[in-house]
């Protein structure tokens, strides 16, 4: 049985370690994004092999992109199962230079000295071909296998007297690729339960049953009761189409509500607002007119007969700068033409 789980340098992980030993059942918590899922989806490459069975999170398949992920070297970056079956061995997952798996049993349990070197900065991650060598150094047998049906039919061991990861009673079929059976089928909707729905339970319960080439017949009756669940089944369906599209739309309604409440609010408030602002500005216009009237009836009754008084006065003054001009003019051509005069003792010479 399965013991042990080790992830080393993934994407996610420098080292994950999970003990599964004596354990009836496992609960992994902890907050979102830190990869409890991509523990559990690491089982897929024990139990399932075939790349294009596998699921992973977002509906992904067993592809070079999901490799990718668990295997970002080539060199150093591995899968280990650790396995109890009469006695322990392992079960090493790497990435090859293609871009596809390389599995290698190892004759051990898991150790991790043999993984890792102390260094100054703490461990380091031994490379492939370093840890090949110690494996050797310390006696460890260890062989890769040559072809993914060798390592499913490693894995999937009909009976008890085997070292097999799974023990198989002797009824399980086993499809014509070799990398699949009824264990392997059901296996994967246990690693992954979100693909659970009627079909595929559905067609578990016939797996399990061993009932997959079986052909059934059904009576009129029956062919009609069928008929009629077809029918049902389709008006399911056509609900299921719009299902999508009414809770958009409900969503939408929610929304709308919400920012029509946010809009009542605003208008409520301006309109607080704008009565008082209102009301104080009708008060100032009134005041203002009431001022501007004032001022009018000052200026047509006071200022404008004053202004057409002051006016007339300016006009009689101006007339007599005017005069007083010429006369001015008058006298200083006068005195010109007495200055044009003998002066007095010219006079007295004279007589």
């Amino acid at each position: 049985m399965l013991k042990r789980l080790i992830i080393l340098n993934s994407d996610i992980y420098s080292k994950a370690d999970i003990e599964l030993d004596n354990c009836n059942s496992l609960q992994i918590v902890g907050p979102n994004n830190i990869g409890k899922s991509t523990l559990i989806y690491a089982l897929n490459f024990l139990f399932i092999i075939d790349g294009r069975e596998m699921t992973f999170s977002g509906n992904r398949i067993g592809d070079k992109t999901t490799f990718n992920h668990y295997f970002p070297s080539i060199n150093s970056s591995f899968i280990i199962f650790e396995i109890f079956k009469n006695r322990y061995y392992s079960i090493l997952v790497k990435k090859n230079a293609e871009g596809n798996l390389d599995y290698y049993k190892i004759d051990s349990e898991y150790k991790e000295e043999l993984f890792f070197t102390e260094t100054n900065k703490g461990q380091k991650i031994r490379k492939f071909d370093s840890l090949l060598s110690e494996l050797t150094t310390n006696g460890i047998e260890h062989k890769k296998f040559t072809k993914r049906s060798e390592v499913f039919n490693f894995v999937y061991q009909k009976g008890k007297r085997n070292n097999g990861v799974v023990w198989l009673n002797q009824n399980v079929n086993q499809d014509g690729r070799g990398i699949s059976n009824n264990f392997s089928k059901i296996y994967k909707y246990l690693i992954n339960s979100k693909l659970i729905n009627n079909n595929s339970l559905k067609e578990s319960l016939i797996i399990a049953d061993n009932k997959e080439n079986e052909s059934v017949s059904f009576s009129k009756k029956n062919q009609k009761d069928i008929q009629t669940l077809l029918r049902h089944n389709r008006d399911i369906k056509v609900i299921k189409s719009i299902q999508r599209s009414f809770t958009d739309f409900k969503e939408l309604v929610n929304q709308y509500k919400g920012k029509n409440a946010i809009l009542s609010e605003l208008t409520f408030a301006f309109n607080q607002q704008y009565s008082t602002l209102y009301s104080e500005l009708g008060t100032s216009v009134s005041k203002m007119k009431t001022e501007r009237a004032e001022k009018r009836t000052h200026l047509n009754e006071t200022l404008n007969p004053k202004e057409k008084e002051l006016n007339q006065l300016i006009g009689k003054i101006t007339n007599q700068i005017e005069q007083k001009q010429k006369d001015l003019d008058s006298k200083e051509k006068l005195v010109l033409e007495i200055k044009a005069f003998e002066d007095l003792q010219f006079l007295e010479e004279s007589f």
